[in-house]
């Protein structure tokens, strides 16, 4: 799933199956271009040099040019779901007087904000206001994990028929990439739940730390690559896989039960099937090279773990829980 489409499932009451977009300060209309190649309609844009205006009129011809902003009222303005604008940076520049925003030109960003604010209240009184803002974090998120080279867009399916055709291999990539979400998220998961084990943990990185410095060399020293590989697997990873789905059954429940109560009615789960047990079961096999077609039940699991997946990065977006909820029962 693009990101595009998760951020559509973060806005209610969408009348259509689109994202629509408004431009301020469009110019020759760098924005509505950026939007129709991602599958975003440019409803209108504002501007007042002429143009521009004759060049977004042949490139856009159906987006409605409005006038000048400072004539404009949010409240008017046809509803979209995005609003884009690049208002003027000849205050702002060190190589103009720098007035800033009380500048005539750069001043005009504060009419922006104005707009924006109309269209919001107008949004709210027709009933199609956004409930929680929720997409701008979760665009940080993701393109904070892209950045840092752990986001992993197999597990965000381009739709749904490519969620639901699994073999052996996409289900191991699956399982793989929850399991790397869970050590991400909780990396002391067991050892802040149990003392004994805590203790034992703390025990083994103060045994590697020694031998580390047995070696006279730094950690990151190439001749020590194997002692900080076991540090990051031992600091990282605490938990079996089991226990990981089944931590996330617990902390999860309010978010995916519904949804894990479906899934395992559409594939014919009994009630009561241990799903972290065979989810374990199935993974050690696979990665062991006994390669099986999936059955039922890891159909079933492969879906469950793509609801884990989502949750965590939604959570770590500070999304609210029941609007997580949504996102999976719209998803699943």
């Amino acid at each position: 799933m693009t990101a595009r489409k998760l951020i559509r499932r973060c806005i209610p009451n969408q009348e259509q199956n689109e994202l629509t977009m408004g431009s301020l300060f469009d110019g020759i209309g760098g924005f509505p271009l950026a939007a129709v190649r991602n599958g975003i309609r440019p409803v209108w844009a504002s501007e007042i040099e002429a143009f521009p205006i004759e060049v977004t009129k042949q490139r856009f011809p159906g987006m409605i040019h409005v006038g000048d902003i400072t004539k404009l009222n949010g409240a008017d303005l046809p509803p979209v779901d995005i609003i884009t604008g690049g208002s003027p940076c000849q205050d702002l520049s060190v190589a103009g007087a720098r007035a800033g925003l009380a500048g005539a030109r750069s001043g005009l960003f504060m009419e922006q904000v104005r707009v924006i604010k109309e269209m919001r209240a107008a949004d709210i009184q027709r009933g199609r206001s956004i409930k929680h803002e929720c997409f701008p974090v979760l665009f940080a998120q993701i393109a904070e994990r892209r950045e840092s080279k752990r986001f992993n867009p197999f597990f965000y399916p381009e739709n749904r028929r490519a969620g639901r055709v699994i073999d052996a291999s996409k289900w191991l990539n699956n399982a793989i990439c929850f399991e790397g979400e869970f050590d991400d998220a909780f990396p002391n998961f067991k050892a802040q739940n149990d003392p004994a084990f805590y203790e034992a943990k703390m025990r083994l990185l103060m045994t590697i730390e020694s031998a580390v410095k047995q070696t006279g060399r730094s950690i990151n020293n190439k001749h020590n690559t194997a002692w900080r590989s076991f540090r990051r697997l031992i600091e990282r990873a605490d938990t079996t896989l089991k226990e990981k789905f089944e931590a996330c059954q617990t902390l999860y429940e309010a978010e995916t039960g519904e949804s894990i109560q479906r899934i395992c009615r559409i594939y014919g789960i009994p009630e009561g099937t241990d799903l972290a047990e065979a989810y374990a079961s199935f993974r050690n096999q696979t990665a062991h090279g006994e390669i099986q077609r999936p059955g039922n039940v890891e159909i079933a699991t492969y879906q469950i773990l793509r609801c884990f997946i989502y949750v965590m990065n939604l959570r770590r977006a500070d999304v609210p829980q029941a609007k997580i909820k949504e996102v999976l029962i719209r998803m699943f």
